[in-house]
């Protein structure tokens, strides 16, 4: 998607993937800004992405691009989350104030839902691995038990050495 937005971060032009992607209409976008309180937008962690904080905002605060920002966005008409991978890229005046921003940004929920696949995955097979080796000791310990009764009861010394070198 592509927003092309103005000094005070209101939206002015969208492309159609931009209305897409965000699920709203180009009457809804157009004159938006990142700091409309109808935004619901999270960070990765899930905590709130307040709008100055958007790339845009930050982009004209500091007069230079903002890159690889991800933010998950609600959108209402579909009521889901999208996972948006943002660049926002600000265009000066030959003042040196900015004229405009180019915000682009692309889908990556398919990746996040594989990395919180993967992320469970790994978590389950910690839990495996964790279960196997309890079990693993506690047989160990139950063999090594055994080994030392035995040798407890060898009558032989040879026996005896045998038995506790083995357990």
């Amino acid at each position: 998607g592509v927003l092309l937005q103005g000094p005070g971060a209101e939206i002015l032009l969208s492309n159609p993937q931009a209305l897409e992607l965000l699920g709203l209409s180009e009457a809804q976008l157009l004159g938006m800004t990142s700091f409309d309180p109808s935004w619901r937008v999270i960070h990765e962690d899930g905590t709130p992405f307040p709008g100055p904080e958007h790339p845009v905002p930050q982009a004209i605060a500091g007069r230079k691009p903002v890159r690889n920002v991800v933010m998950g966005v609600f959108r209402p008409a579909l009521e889901d989350m999208v996972w948006l991978l943002v660049d926002a890229e600000p265009n000066m005046t030959p003042e040196g104030s900015v004229q405009h921003v180019v915000c682009t940004f692309i889908d990556i929920t398919k990746r996040k839902d594989a990395e919180e696949q993967i992320s469970k995955l790994v978590q389950e097979k910690d839990l495996i691995l964790r279960e196997v080796h309890h079990r693993v000791k506690n047989n160990m310990t139950t063999i090594c038990s055994l080994l030392t009764l035995q040798a407890e009861m060898a009558s032989e010394e040879l026996s005896r050495t045998a038995l506790k070198d083995a357990a």
